[in-house]
């Protein structure tokens, strides 16, 4: 249990601390747990634009005929969570090309698999790759 003493010079130290002051400082520390937007509250990442996602929600609500808020808010989610899973796909290939692209890695055609790639028999496969077995 904390002591009064403690507590008075916890109650000190929170009086300094006041967190970002400007509106650059408080925008940055608002996305200081994004990593890949797959969880973020908001659709649109940075980097995204929002005039793209509203064209695309657009398209995705004009194929639907929602009657009640239940059927348009299903419509909405099914919206946001197809742009997620674009937002995905992207970050996996990106990241397979990365792996790729390591220095270190083999060239195509090489008698050893590069990082990633997993062994079926006498073909290496790498995931992302068009290979058929």
């Amino acid at each position: 249990m904390s002591s009064l003493k403690q507590i008075e010079a916890n109650r000190r130290n929170a009086l300094k601390s006041t967190g970002p002051t400007t509106p650059e400082g408080k925008e940055r520390s608002r996305r200081n747990a994004l990593r890949h937007g797959l969880t973020a509250e908001t659709v649109i990442a940075t980097l995204e634009d929002a005039e793209d996602y509203e064209a695309f929600e657009a398209a995705v609500t004009s194929d639907y005929d929602a009657e009640s808020a239940v059927e348009r808010e299903l419509v909405l989610r099914l919206a946001s969570v197809l742009w997620r899973l674009r937002r995905a796909t992207g970050i996996e290939t990106a990241l397979f090309e990365s792996v790729t692209a390591e220095p270190g890695n083999l060239e195509h055609g090489s008698s050893r698999p590069t990082r990633g790639s997993r062994t079926l028999g006498s073909k290496s496969i790498t995931p992302g790759s068009n290979t058929t077995i």
